[in-house]
């Protein structure tokens, strides 16, 4: 599978910039600055554009699953499920559509031979038995390992790209939940080592779960971060004490070889997503 570090591209929705236009004009200035280069997708209908598109397996192919996020339906946004084939018609990218599993793309986390996922995948696809699923998704994802962790119960989209982030095939960034969630830190690590992975503590600090309409919020969730080739993105929530998280956060990602920086995105976490889900990575 194609990772974060091989990615030299990304694409944008349509909708960021009419939604969060203050948002967008920092995030695009800083990433034409930084020097990576991103397009606009056309027709899409809502700004979490990592959800509905595809995963890159190799440098020519991708897996388009079924997006049908129950969880929209429950708060009556259904009308923002986007069609990604439509989108994909206008590139030059072949894909192949998996109507068998019901899957959003923020809830793949990947390396180059293992993927993550929660057990959202199992809630979704209850048609399958969980070693079935995982079966498909080695064949389809061309993977060795599929790894299912507990949810985050403070989102209900169930992805784990606010929860882990692999560093290479031995390391996962793992949200540090001490003080937050004894519970759920205390799974997730079990299921990780079971797998044979090393867990690394990375900053979280959701202080504020919830917005104005009531809704959950990413705010504090530094995981869900920008990564392209060998830099690195990382948001800021204009939170207490943020400057000791992302010195944390840099201090682990900078002696990979990564050029670390940073935008202002708590206008897109109070909607609940940063910046892994408001862009589509790939290798071009």
């Amino acid at each position: 599978m194609i990772t974060d570090r091989e990615t030299n591209f990304l694409y944008l929705s349509d909708k960021l910039e009419s939604g969060f236009p203050g948002f967008y004009t920092q995030f695009t200035t800083l990433l034409k600055e930084i020097g990576i280069p991103f397009d606009i997708l056309h027709g899409t209908a809502d700004i979490w554009i990592r959800d509905y598109m595809p995963v890159q397996i190799s440098n020519k192919s991708f897996i388009l699953f079924h997006y049908d996020p129950k969880y929209l339906y429950d708060v009556g946004l259904e009308h923002t499920i986007t069609d990604a084939e439509p989108l994909l018609r206008n590139l030059s990218f072949s894909y192949k559509k998996l109507n068998e599993i019901c899957l959003d793309g923020g809830n793949v986390v990947k390396s180059e031979r293992k993927a993550i996922t929660t057990d959202f995948l199992c809630k979704y696809n209850p048609g399958f038995r969980r070693s079935d699923l995982r079966k498909l998704l080695l064949s389809e994802l061309r993977a060795e390992k599929i790894i299912i962790i507990p949810h985050e119960p403070y989102d209900y989209t169930g992805h784990a790209d606010g929860m882990v982030r692999f560093l290479d095939e031995s390391h996962v960034l793992v949200n540090d939940y001490k003080g937050y969630n004894s519970t759920i830190s205390d799974r997730l690590i079990k299921t990780l080592n079971a797998n044979k992975l090393i867990p690394v503590a990375f900053p979280y600090h959701p202080s504020e779960k919830l917005n104005k309409a009531g809704d959950y919020t990413a705010i504090g969730n530094y995981m869900n971060f920008l990564w392209v080739g060998n830099m690195v993105v990382l948001p800021e929530f204009r939170l207490k004490d943020e400057a000791q998280h992302l010195t944390t956060a840099r201090k682990i990602l900078e002696p990979l070889g990564l050029n670390v920086y940073t935008v202002d995105a708590r206008e897109i976490a109070e909607q609940g997503g940063v910046l892994n889900c408001v862009t589509w990575g790939v290798k071009v």
